[in-house]
């Protein structure tokens, strides 16, 4: 894992579902790593990312600069955190 200074501004955006820890090393951070697991869900069972979007927003889960859910941010979080299957 890559170790992050504390008072150093890193303009490396952080990955969704990470946070930086005290000490300076990333680390999970569960409330995000919900609302993934949650997208997921959402996905397999036959949503569309519009569906899953507006349901993010009316249910008030946070995204990853405090905003608004599109279904880009929506799209780019399971790509990230879904592996292709292999045949």
């Amino acid at each position: 894992m890559r170790a992050y200074k504390v008072d150093h501004c890193n303009y490396r955006r952080m990955r969704y579902g990470w946070r930086i820890a005290a000490s300076g090393y990333q680390m999970i951070d569960r409330d995000q790593q919900a609302t993934i697991s949650k997208i997921i869900n959402l996905r397999k069972s036959g949503h569309i990312l519009q569906d899953i979007c507006d349901y993010l927003n009316e249910n008030q889960y946070k995204t990853p600069r405090n905003g608004k859910w599109h279904c880009s941010t929506v799209k780019k979080i399971l790509d990230q955190n879904t592996r292709p299957q292999v045949k």
